[in-house]
């Protein structure tokens, strides 16, 4: 829905409503006339005849105001009705709640949920430094309308949740929270059944593939969407500079100084929703702690040396113009994996926020993508292959027209895949 389009129907029903509030005024003194007469001759004495004396009387439907107050009424709710459906969809919303982890501290929860049974449930993991309530709303939202029961927990330091901001002591700490959430919510009566996806976005992709290391047959698959699961020679630190910072860092392990590029410039290209995303107070946004940057190197480094202990069916997504984690990243993952069901997608033109910080349109075709992915393997019927393709999903620059989608699917050997990168 457009802002206009939107502006012209909340328009509409405040019209409709004011319309309402006049003729039901004029029924509300009908009816406290009513209260003190009780046939034609107090109706008289009253200056009332005709239709307002059907009214005063209980003739309600002999007077036309009634019809006319009950049709308003019709188009009123039909307005309330459809502007919550263009909205939410045909989701609840959000909600939210806290539970207090291990530790003792209070965590934030959100869930989106379809109205009906949902197809299955996925779990998201978000990125370093964002949240689910507010940054991936879009993302809960968008699955919950195609029947998926979304749920999601801010890391302890990040969004709502309690906790240094953004302080990382161990990153085990994070995945066994996600763990425990995770499951709690899957053993519930009414998920029982249901299967089971992890849905995880840069560094929420390393934590989704720690969790499914946990307990390798309760997942029934995960999205991987730009994941930090390895450092790329590009970037990699020499070794001296990491023993110098492992030194230190338990004398300043919450110090802000290790340098970075802004992270919000280079991963969401659609300036718009960069601007937007900046003015999210819930984003950490400042310089990385010492022992948070060490414990995402570590992570990543260990990723890195067992991806061939990856089996879970997946679905990696990554932009070819990512300067925040490297596609080859992904190539790796799908490369080495041992994984019998496993899928890549590289978008050319496309950066890191795939999911949040392109055009809409490039929005759309990812999760297009994803969805049509979860659909096939939340069914009970299903073949494994392993595929990869490229999506010519040209991203359009604000001002210079919408993007186009051709894509290339093409299938690949199971024993020896051979990416195609030719765009």
């Amino acid at each position: 829905m457009t802002t206009l389009s939107l502006f012209v129907t909340i328009l509409k029903i405040w019209v409709d409503f004011i319309k309402l509030i006049f003729k039901t005024y004029e029924l509300y003194v009908y009816i406290q006339l009513n209260t003190h007469v009780t046939n034609h001759d107090d109706v008289e004495s009253y200056g009332y005849t005709g239709h307002g004396a059907c009214i005063l009387l209980g003739n309600w439907d002999h007077h036309p105001y009634f019809h006319c107050i009950c049709l308003l009424l019709f188009i009123y709710l039909s307005h309330i009705f459809h502007l919550t459906t263009a909205i939410n969809g045909v989701s609840r919303g959000l909600l939210s709640e806290y539970i207090k982890n291990s530790r003792g501290v209070q965590l934030f929860t959100c869930r989106w949920l379809p109205l009906s049974s949902p197809k299955a449930l996925v779990f998201l993991c978000h990125g370093y430094g964002m949240e689910c309530g507010d940054f991936m709303k879009g993302c809960g939202t968008k699955l919950a309308n195609y029947g998926y029961a979304v749920f999601g927990i801010d890391y302890e330091g990040h969004g709502r949740s309690m906790g240094a901001r953004c302080y990382i002591k161990k990153f085990d700490d994070i995945v066994n929270d996600c763990c425990n959430y995770f499951k709690l919510v899957s053993g519930k009566d009414e998920y029982k059944n249901k299967k089971r996806f992890l849905y995880g976005e840069s560094m929420g992709g390393a934590v989704a593939l720690l969790v499914h290391k946990k307990d390798v047959h309760f997942w029934h698959g995960a999205v991987l969407v730009a994941p930090m699961c390895k450092i790329s020679e590009k970037v990699k630190p020499h070794p001296l500079v990491i023993n110098i910072l492992t030194r230190v860092e338990d004398l300043i392990p919450t110090w802000k100084i290790v340098p970075t590029k802004d992270v919000i410039e280079a991963a969401f290209k659609d300036p718009l929703k960069r601007q937007e995303i900046r003015g999210n107070k819930l984003i950490y946004q400042e310089k990385p702690r010492l022992k948070t940057a060490l414990e995402l190197l570590r992570t990543s480094m260990s990723l890195e040396h067992t991806l061939s202990e990856v089996t879970i069916p997946f679905f990696v997504l990554h932009g070819e113009a990512d300067t925040v984690t490297d596609p080859e990243v992904s190539k790796a993952l799908y490369a080495q994996a041992s994984s019998k069901d496993k899928t890549i997608k590289l978008y050319p033109g496309m950066w890191h926020g795939l999911t949040a910080g392109e055009t809409d349109h490039n929005i759309d075709i990812v999760f297009g993508d994803i969805i049509s992915w979860l659909d096939k393997r939340s069914s009970d019927d299903r073949t494994t292959t392993s595929t990869c393709s490229n999506t010519s999903a040209t991203a359009s620059r604000a001002g210079q027209g919408k993007a186009t989608s051709s894509p290339v699917q093409q299938t690949c050997g199971r024993k020896t895949p051979r990416l195609h990168s030719a765009m």
